[in-house]
């Protein structure tokens, strides 16, 4: 047993509360990354869940029991947590059936599951400044162009003066994009920033969707969480109609109607734009780790995500 899976084991035993510390065997690591590391905990009954953070996103714990005590069961049970090194534990959720292959029930699903998405954050949107209370990046839309600035001067791009001056030249694009977010009748909620469908489980008794991983959720205009879900309708060649229903179910869960000219201005806006969580949270992993522990793909995360902001390859409607 390796040194980090003692430690990962004294904690538990320490930690872990008697009515759940029936266990059925050691701690297994199911997904690691140089920023954190998550393992399966086997207990009677359902397995529990570590996420062991390096300390990027100590405040997940925290966020997630403040959504679970506003939102109910639509994200895990914090089972314990330690706040001094961000780790936490939760209990686990069903799997989905895997849609891979099946592009119709892909598309039912993710109806679903934005309708619900869309129904948490009208819901939390009042919450918005607690949330950023507990830690979670501020990134509303008056924020936005500072936080782009800081990217563009830091070194995540050096070596990228061209695309430094691509952006320098579509500037006043996104400074009007900023304030059509601004103007929005729809107010900054959370966003999920990581919204695929490896992160969505089942709810229990076969009611609604759990969703995890809330390490890179920050409070934006919320119509930059249709980033991924488009991307991926876009990959499984969604026809317009198809698209038309996937965005209208978003908006029904956050309580709008249908698509209307100014609400596709604003979602175009907030994709294009959305970028720039993106970029900060791979910057923020390469200062946190070093750029020498990630590959090259992490490592550059930051341009790739300005560049991709730039030239509106991710921000399709």
């Amino acid at each position: 047993m390796s040194s980090a899976t003692n430690a990962v084991e004294s904690w538990l035993s320490a930690r872990l509360p008697a009515h759940l510390a029936q266990r059925r065997g050691a701690a297994v690591p199911v997904h690691e990354r140089p920023w954190a590391t998550v393992f399966r905990v086997p207990v009677d009954g359902d397995d529990l869940w570590l996420k062991c953070t390096t300390g990027l996103a100590r405040h997940e714990a925290s966020l997630v029991e403040l959504l679970r005590a506003r939102l109910g069961p639509v994200v895990p049970e914090v089972v314990v947590r330690d706040e001094t090194n961000g780790w936490f534990v939760t209990c686990g959720a069903p799997a989905l059936p895997s849609a891979e292959g099946d592009p119709d029930r892909a598309r039912r699903l993710w109806e679903a599951v934005l309708e619900q998405y869309g129904a948490m954050q009208r819901e939390i949107a009042k919450e918005s400044d607690a949330v950023v209370a507990l830690g979670t990046l501020d990134l509303r839309a008056e924020r936005l162009m500072d936080h782009l600035d800081m990217l563009l001067d830091g070194p995540g791009m050096d070596g990228h003066d061209e695309l430094r001056s691509g952006i320098a030249d579509i500037r006043p694009q996104l400074e009007k994009w900023c304030a059509l977010l601004q103007e929005s009748s729809v107010p900054a909620s959370i966003q999920h920033d990581d919204l695929h469908l490896g992160n969505v489980f089942g709810g229990h008794g076969g009611h609604g969707f759990v969703i995890i991983d809330w390490a890179d959720a920050v409070v934006t205009h919320p119509f930059g969480s249709l980033l991924y879900p488009l991307y991926a309708a876009r990959r499984r060649g969604d026809t317009p109609a198809q698209i038309d229903r996937l965005v209208d179910a978003y908006l029904s869960g956050l309580g709008l109607p249908g698509r209307t000219a100014q609400t596709d201005a604003t979602i175009t806006a907030a994709l294009r734009l959305a970028g720039i969580p993106r970029a900060l949270m791979w910057q923020s992993l390469a200062d946190l780790v070093g750029r020498a522990a990630l590959t090259d793909y992490y490592g550059t995360g930051a341009p790739r995500w300005l560049g991709r902001m730039a030239d509106g390859t991710w921000a399709l409607l």
